[in-house]
């Protein structure tokens, strides 16, 4: 039972929370030399 857990919590963080997506755009972003900390417009 502990194994469909652990498939259902993956499959729901990864695929239905999109969590791939968001390191993604992270990686994509930082590669930019964007800051991804802090609000969209702002740099401190």
């Amino acid at each position: 039972m502990e194994t469909l857990k652990t498939i259902w919590d993956f499959f729901q963080n990864e695929i239905l929370g999109m969590a791939w997506l968001n390191r993604l755009i992270g990686s994509l972003l930082n590669a930019l030399g964007l800051n991804t900390n802090g609000k969209i417009g702002y740099e401190f």
